[in-house]
This record gives structure tokens, C-alpha cells and sequence, in this order.
């Protein structure tokens, strides 16, 4: 998916004249809400798209901890670190929350 997209943004670029910038944005959008509806329970959840690469990535917000109660809100300090060594508990910190097929289902 990741070439179909860039050849988009390419010709939407070239031939109509749209910003990629501008399409972009219109993907991440309709994707997080595609992303919200596909991952049950999760809050927070954003959508990245590389202009250049056409990389998805789906990320969910959550609060790091020292004991997790809810997992679809919350982590551990220990796995937070795994991401960000410099973490504290009480910080919140993007998690990466890519399901399985997550392109072609929202497709």
C-alpha cells in the first residue's frame, strides 16, 4: 500500500494540483477513524502518514504507570522505557497500535 499511496500523493500533486500536504491530512483522518473502529477500547488514537514514504503508523496515547489497571489507557514504566528511557510515571507517551491488515481493512 505503502507505493500506491506515494504514486497518489504524486499524482494528485502533478496532475490536479492538490497539495500533498493536503492529502495527507484528508488520509490521516479518515484512517484514524477507520483505526478507532477497528481497535475496540483504545483512546487517544492518532494516525501518521509519511508524505515521502507513504509509512503508516497508528499510535495510541497512553499514561505510563507503575501498575497497570487499564490496559487500553494506561502502561508500565518498564515497557515506556522501552520507548523513551527518560519516561516518568504520570507522563503520558505514544504507543504504537498498528493492528494486523490495519491498511487493507481500511481500504
Amino acid at each position: 500500500m505503502n507505493k500506491d499511496l506515494v504514486a497518489i500523493f504524486e499524482y494528485l500533486e502533478r496532475e490536479k494540483g492538490i497539495k500533498r500536504e493536503l492529502v495527507v491530512h484528508a488520509i490521516e483522518e479518515a484512517l484514524q477513524i477507520s483505526a478507532r473502529k477497528s481497535i475496540q477500547g483504545l483512546t487517544n488514537v492518532s494516525v501518521s502518514v509519511n508524505a515521502k514514504t507513504g509509512e503508516i503508523e497508528v499510535f495510541s496515547e497512553k499514561e505510563i504507570v507503575d501498575k497497570v489497571e487499564i490496559p487500553e489507557e494506561e502502561i508500565s514504566l518498564t515497557l515506556a522505557r522501552e520507548i523513551d528511557p527518560d519516561c516518568q510515571v504520570g507522563q503520558w507517551i505514544k504507543v504504537s497500535v498498528m493492528p494486523e491488515n490495519f491498511g487493507r481493512i481500511a481500504a
